[in-house]
């Protein structure tokens, strides 16, 4: 958990939003007359259970992080009311203090969520630093009607992302959800936030192209693939028709090239040929390296399934040749490193690293690093020649190890891949 150096009575605060007196539980009549009682005759510790069992029954679950500070603060022999500053407190003293703090938030978010406020139960979690309770709560609320306050949580805090941007597609609709994932730079989540966004245009796309054709030929095609009903049929693109926004289909093609699920991809293939065939005049330049969106991706996507990757690796060696690097930041570069080393040629990516990349700084790298890529082709020996060249002991270090690994021993690739 976060440390602060505020008073014990708030460290740190949960940022709640607060009831009003009218929808604020209410404690049982006599409760006074209760707690008085049992301070007299059962003392002090007793009279803090008491206070608890009152606030869990009545559902003032937030009052109960307030009681337990109290009970320890009165267990420790700290001031009960005007409390001294963390910093003023003895290490172990301030520690214990901590961790009764830490278990009255797991104990309130708990309460909250096993009641289903799962909003008033985030702000518990997140100020120790536990997002697992409020990940699975999200996880197991149906996706329709979900609350806006939950989809805030799970998606654009970060908590369970999937989940929430299924919400988000599922309640505000496709534009909604590219506009989501557009400023989304996470890495949780978003393999299955790919899947979501294409398997919805792919859905909606293949019911218009189906009763388009069915409206023309007299009958629906039996096929569910939109490379084959796309393929003979110009006239579905007469008079600038379409059939799923187009703004929509460039972005998702786009973000598909990121996917690492093969049935994914085969449907983000099926969106680039549609797409390709549409009027010229609902075809719009996209970012770099993909300016010709439909089939920029189409040969990125086409090499990601195995098929000959030549075109793909040609396009971005071309665009990385020309691109303005300062505007850009090596973006094609990059590209074509991870795709090189999605097909586990790592070596050629070394060479596109070398060339292109060796001034980069690593907060601008979204594709591995030298280090990474000479790992993960074992060639410890390059990375000890580039460290020379660049004057880097540090680096030059790292390749002698690596010479010393065991043979084999390399990062996990997966991991190396998640630069990108």
């Amino acid at each position: 958990m976060e440390k602060s150096a505020s008073e014990p009575t708030a460290v740190p605060t949960p940022q709640t939003e607060q009831q009003s007196a009218d929808t604020r539980p209410r404690l049982p009549s006599g409760w006074a007359e209760r707690l008085k009682q049992t301070v007299q005759t059962g003392g002090r510790e007793q009279a803090f259970e008491e206070l608890i069992s009152l606030l869990r029954d009545s559902g003032q679950f937030e009052k109960i992080l307030e009681a337990r500070l109290l009970a320890k603060r009165a267990e420790l022999g700290l001031p009960l009311v005007h409390a001294r500053p963390l910093d003023d407190l003895l290490p172990e003293v301030r520690q214990q203090y901590e961790d009764a703090y830490v278990e009255a938030c797991r104990e309130v978010g708990r309460l909250l969520l096993e009641n289903g406020e799962i909003a008033r139960a985030w702000p518990y979690y997140r100020v120790i630093g536990e997002p697992g309770p409020v990940a699975e709560a999200i996880e197991r609320l149906p996706v329709e009607g979900a609350p806006e306050e939950v989809v805030q949580i799970a998606f654009h805090e970060g908590v369970n992302p999937a989940k929430g941007f299924a919400m988000i597609l599922e309640n505000y609709g496709t534009c909604a959800a590219v506009t989501a994932f557009e400023g989304y730079t996470g890495q949780a989540g978003r393999q299955e936030c790919i899947t979501l966004l294409v398997n919805r245009l792919h859905e909606e796309l293949l019911s218009g192209l189906k009763y388009a054709i069915e409206q023309r030929e007299g009958k629906c095609p039996e096929t569910d693939s939109i490379e084959e009903l796309v393929a003979d049929r110009p006239w579905l693109f007469e008079d600038n028709t379409y059939f799923v926004d187009t703004s929509h289909l460039s972005a998702t093609v786009r973000f598909a090239t990121e996917s690492e699920d093969r049935r994914t991809i085969e449907r983000a293939v099926g969106l680039c040929e549609y797409g390709r065939r549409l009027s010229p005049m609902l075809q719009y330049k996209g970012f770099v390296p993909f300016e010709d969106v439909y089939n920029d991706c189409l040969v990125y996507l086409r090499a990601l399934l195995g098929e000959d990757p030549t075109p793909a690796i040609e396009m971005l060696h071309r665009k990385a040749q020309h691109e303005n690097a300062d505007l850009t930041g090596y973006i094609a570069a990059q590209v074509l490193v991870n795709l090189l080393c999605r097909l586990k040629r790592y070596e050629e990516a070394i060479d596109v690293f070398e060339r292109y990349l060796r001034e980069v700084p690593l907060d601008q790298l979204y594709c591995p690093t030298l280090q990474q890529l000479c790992a993960l082709a074992g060639r410890p020996d390059r990375l000890q020649q580039a460290a020379i060249r660049d004057d880097d002991a540090v680096a030059y270090l790292a390749g002698l190890l690596l010479e010393r690994s065991e043979p084999g021993e390399k990062p996990h690739e997966q991991g190396a891949a998640d630069r990108s």
